[in-house]
């Protein structure tokens, strides 16, 4: 939540100007089990600001500022799990280049794909539940791990980026162009 000052001081970063309360926020927490794994007190300050936070919508930080949450949006990232995953990954038929080298040689089917996506979520899904507390857990709407795309995610992509981006600068420059399917 912020680095302490020559004086030693933690400096108010919870403050109402940095969340006002007339607009929406999103607050971006990164990498949050290094806040609990890394510190001192193994994040239990943290947590009770957070689950104040989560609780009631409200943080009364310490010089007595009342910091409204209600159109915030917390973030929390976290890369619990990617060692494992990223074991996992050189395994023969996963398919991740790791220092310049190709780990797989053939293409991966949907199901494939999927089959990897699922261990990861299960990895990812483990490894949360063992690092954050029951209590904080409960307080967090959704679970949401990345995933490697498939043949289908791509044609998305590139049917957005193509037909959408592409299209719109070439209306403008008065040019007509398509793209089918197979293109894809």
């Amino acid at each position: 939540v912020g680095s302490k000052s020559t004086d030693g001081a933690q400096p108010p970063i919870i403050r109402p100007e940095n969340f006002p309360s007339n607009r929406m926020t999103i607050w971006l927490l990164d990498e949050m089990e290094e806040a609990f794994i890394g510190s001192r007190n193994q994040g239990v300050e943290l947590m009770g600001i957070l689950m104040e936070i989560l609780d009631t919508g409200i943080y009364i930080n310490r010089w007595q500022e009342k910091v409204d949450f209600s159109r915030t949006v917390i973030i929390f990232t976290s890369n619990i799990g990617s060692e494992k995953i990223m074991q996992s990954a050189k395994e023969p038929d996963i398919g991740i280049r790791q220092g310049g080298r190709t780990l797989k040689k053939r293409r991966l089917s949907e199901e494939e794909i999927e089959k990897i996506n699922d261990k990861i979520y299960e990895t990812t899904k483990t490894k949360y539940e063992k690092t954050f507390k029951p209590q904080f857990r409960n307080r967090i709407a959704r679970l949401i791990v990345f995933r490697f795309l498939n043949d289908s995610d791509y044609r998305k992509i590139i049917d957005k980026v193509f037909r959408e981006e592409m299209g719109t600068w070439a209306a403008k420059q008065n040019i007509k162009v398509e793209m089918g399917d197979s293109a894809v």
